[in-house]
């Protein structure tokens, strides 16, 4: 299942960057991707969050080997004993040992740690969520290279996501342990959310880490090659007015390339904070 679920992921988070960048309808024709370049991003997408759950995973494994060496201490082990055993208690009284009761509570979890993440991150989501063409200059400003919440915003989806997939595995494991049939729809609504998850860690990749274009100078304004198709040049001038994407010739005596690729939502000296 490795291949098409690479190629979906790279299907969407092209899907999400041409559509930021406007490069739809007319201006589709300077987009040339193939199933093989969905792969390539599905991959590169997803080589990050892989990284991000092995060192989780160490790191947990390292804390689960540490508090087993913790319960030979005569002062600690006891006490931890305690805790396990009242834990075990309290999840066993609300139920977390039927499947359709932890299916529907890891999903509330789920839908929670959503409204969390979007909100803690709303200015890059606001960014990456508009159309580069039209949206404010201010509201992009959050998709600038230097901005360290891009990084973030994919660590904690990741995290979480991995975690609320654990439970899904154990809400599975459950089910197939006591062969019930009933609850369905706990488990798709579990599914669903966490399918979603990844969706929403996924979705802006390519405008958070590959943003590059080469700058050009059009008429004095700072603008970016966005797409070429036959003798035209899609260009993106992020000082201008809406609509900031215009087709230019590449003949035309007023567009000159400056050979410098760089993030288009760099920000120019003089307005950054």
């Amino acid at each position: 299942m490795a291949p098409p679920v690479l190629v979906s992921l790279g299907f969407l988070n092209s899907l999400a960057f041409n559509n930021a960048f406007g490069r739809i309808g007319p201006f589709s024709v300077f987009v040339h991707e193939s199933a093989f370049d969905y792969f390539y991003w599905g991959w590169r997408s997803a080589f990050g969050p892989i990284i991000y759950i092995v060192l989780a995973t160490v790191v947990v494994a390292a804390l689960k080997f540490a508090l087993r060496l913790a319960m030979f201490a005569p002062a600690i082990g006891p006490a931890m004993n305690r805790v396990r055993d009242r834990a075990a208690a309290v999840a066993l009284r609300i139920g977390l040992d039927d499947p359709v009761v932890l299916a529907q509570a890891l999903a509330t979890l789920g839908i929670v740690a959503i409204a969390l993440v979007v909100w803690w991150f709303l200015s890059l989501t606001r960014a990456w969520t508009g159309y580069v063409n039209t949206s404010p200059t201010n509201v992009l400003r959050a998709l600038d290279p230097n901005n360290p919440d891009r990084g973030y915003y994919r660590i904690v989806l990741t995290l979480l996501t991995a975690a609320i997939a654990v439970g899904l595995a154990r809400v599975i494991k459950l089910r197939r342990d006591r062969r019930t049939q009933h609850g369905t729809g706990a488990l798709v609504l579990l599914v669903a959310t966490v399918a979603f998850m990844v969706v929403l860690a996924d979705f802006p990749y390519r405008l958070f880490s590959h943003s590059e274009g080469e700058r050009v100078d059009y008429n004095g304004l700072r603008c970016y090659d966005i797409g070429q198709s036959g003798d035209e040049v899609l260009i993106y001038c992020p000082e201008t007015n809406p609509p900031r994407n215009q087709v230019v010739k590449r003949s035309d005596p007023s567009l000159h390339r400056l050979g410098i690729v760089e993030s288009v939502f760099t920000l120019p000296p003089s307005t950054r904070p």
